[in-house]
């Protein structure tokens, strides 16, 4: 006697490879991607360069001693927390949408702030305006904190850079 479901079991099998085939190479993919983009204090840091991304706002208040009010978005961030290999200083840096409602308080001093590294604030009003705001003003620019805002539409924007002390 013959199965009748015979004709069936082999393309199913070969379905069911593939998919596992699929979901292996996006594990394999993510693992990869997750092993060469860790995340830590400082963002997700290719370990070939020595710029990270997505930093934490939790980081960025912690180097800024600023702290936002709930709602605030950032729309990018940066930091190097090696300091380009010894070259450049190490930063912190980020650029946030506030909400409309509360205010940045100053919680405290900040986390190891440089003042022998001094930057230059034109760089930053730069960044700001490419990010769609006008009406810039300099909040804070003692040489290490450079804290910058600007309006677009009804939006308050903030750049905040931190320049820190690799201990």
């Amino acid at each position: 006697m013959r199965d009748s479901r015979g004709p069936y079991r082999q393309p199913r099998t070969r379905i069911l490879t593939a998919v596992a085939a699929v979901l292996l190479t996006v594990a394999v993919v993510f693992g990869g991607y997750r092993l060469l983009n860790p995340r830590g204090e400082f963002g997700t840091c290719f370990v070939l360069s020595d710029t990270c991304r997505h930093v934490p706002m939790t980081t960025i208040e912690r180097y800024s001693g600023l702290q936002f009010p709930q709602g605030t978005r950032q729309l990018s961030s940066a930091s190097d927390p090696g300091g380009s290999l010894g070259y450049k200083p190490s930063y912190v840096s980020a650029t946030l949408k506030l909400s409309q409602h509360g205010t940045v308080k100053v919680a405290s001093p900040g986390l190891g702030a440089d003042a022998s590294a001094p930057a230059d604030p034109a760089q930053f009003k730069a960044a700001l305006r490419d990010a769609g705001a006008t009406h810039i003003r300099i909040l804070t620019n003692d040489g290490s904190t450079i804290v910058l805002t600007g309006q677009r539409g009804t939006a308050r924007l903030m750049l905040v850079y931190v320049v820190f002390r690799n201990n």
